[in-house]
């Protein structure tokens, strides 16, 4: 990636780096998207419609944008949610762009943040979730933050990263964020099922 190419992005870092006290938990980004063009998207039909956390009664929503490899997502969470498995607050919704990256033989859905409302993410950054459907089961996984916090401090990254109270922001480009998911998509250190958020498919 040019240099002159990364300087807007960058130069937006620090006010995205303040931003991050509005998020709840421990969170990895990305300034950069996980594929650039479509050679890697893929559609996964199979993943359109309306999936729900039971524990909590929040739900997800995926639909397609007319025929692009591109989907609608849409996580909301019940007026009077219960316990405390759903993302954010009591009745609110967010609402994402996300684009499903195949590398190797593993899918990760990238998703960017498709409104700006400061309660839940104001920031025009990349989350990544490695994910994995079977039947009406649907989990997603993030990149461990504490995991990546150690890479980080260890310099196991090419490019520099920015921290934020209780956030972590690659700044690695396309490219090198490629090979690094890549690296480590099969490593449960860097994507803990004990952090997965797991979804199930709404009966019709």
């Amino acid at each position: 990636m040019p240099a002159t190419a990364m300087r807007p992005r960058c130069a937006k870092l620090a006010l995205a780096i303040a931003a991050c006290a509005l998020l709840c938990g421990c969170w990895v980004y990305s300034v950069y998207p996980l594929a650039e063009g479509d050679e890697l998207l893929v559609v996964d039909k199979s993943l359109i419609g309306t999936w729900w956390q039971p524990e909590a009664g929040c739900s997800l929503t995926l639909s397609r944008f007319f025929e692009e490899k591109v989907y609608r997502v849409v996580y909301a969470a019940p007026p009077n949610k219960a316990g405390g498995g759903c993302l954010i607050d009591s009745g609110r919704s967010a609402a994402f762009e996300g684009r499903l990256v195949k590398l190797n033989s593993y899918q990760f859905l990238d998703l960017y943040p498709a409104d700006r409302e400061t309660q839940h993410h104001d920031l025009a950054l990349h989350s990544i979730y490695k994910v994995t459907r079977l039947g009406d089961r649907l989990t997603l996984v993030p990149f461990d933050y504490e995991w990546m916090k150690t890479q980080w401090s260890e310099n196991k990254l090419s490019a520099p990263a920015k921290e934020g109270d209780n956030s972590l922001v690659l700044t690695l480009d396309t490219e090198a964020l490629q090979r690094f998911v890549s690296d480590h998509a099969a490593d449960d250190e860097a994507f803990n099922p004990g952090k997965q958020i797991v979804f199930h498919k709404r009966s019709e």
